[in-house]
């Protein structure tokens, strides 16, 4: 009887467990929760591995933080006249693949597609005449939209747009060793 009701006990904490942790992001599964877009962590994984066979050095933040902004930034591109298309980004990304040598080209997931159709919009956007005017604009447009990352890529800083650190106030950092 004892052992049924220790083994009630333990089973009801991991599940009280996994509740709360589960609380701990937008949406399970979610890197983050963009007004009403979610972004998949399986989405930011499969991009970074896409990118790393051309860049090993890439960060799942980095990627995290283009696919907040990719929608906007690739809208802005394409209403100011410099869109590109998913296409042309798949043969500049297979070119360059070629150049570097890589002879497993992966099939570009639609993450890794609007992660670079991103970067080269907001090259694009930057040399207009009226930049700052169509990049000010982009930024009111996201600064006003709700959006909730997983703490285990961090938090937003709305000044930056970018991702740092989060302050996880449950997580103590260990004393240095006493010596």
């Amino acid at each position: 009887m004892r052992s049924k009701v220790r083994t009630s006990v333990v089973v009801a904490a991991v599940v009280a467990g996994a509740t709360l942790l589960g609380g701990c992001s937008p949406n399970p599964g979610a890197a983050a929760v963009v007004g009403d877009r979610t972004i998949t962590r399986s989405a930011i994984e499969q991009t970074v591995a896409d990118l790393a066979v051309l860049d090993p050095a890439v960060e799942a933040r980095a990627v995290l933080v283009r696919a907040i902004l990719a929608p906007y930034l690739i809208d802005a591109a394409a209403e100011n006249g410099v869109g590109v298309s998913p296409d042309e980004i798949r043969v500049a990304l297979d070119d360059v693949a070629a150049t570097n040598g890589v002879t497993q080209v992966p099939d570009w997931s639609e993450g890794t597609i609007d992660d670079v159709r991103s970067r080269t919009a907001l090259t694009d956007l930057q040399a207009l005449p009226d930049a700052d005017e169509i990049l000010n604009g982009v930024a009111e447009e996201i600064l006003a939209t709700d959006i909730d990352i997983n703490p285990r890529y961090g938090e937003l800083t709305a000044g930056t747009l970018q991702v740092a650190d989060a302050v996880l106030p449950w997580i103590v950092p260990a004393a240095p060793p006493a010596g």
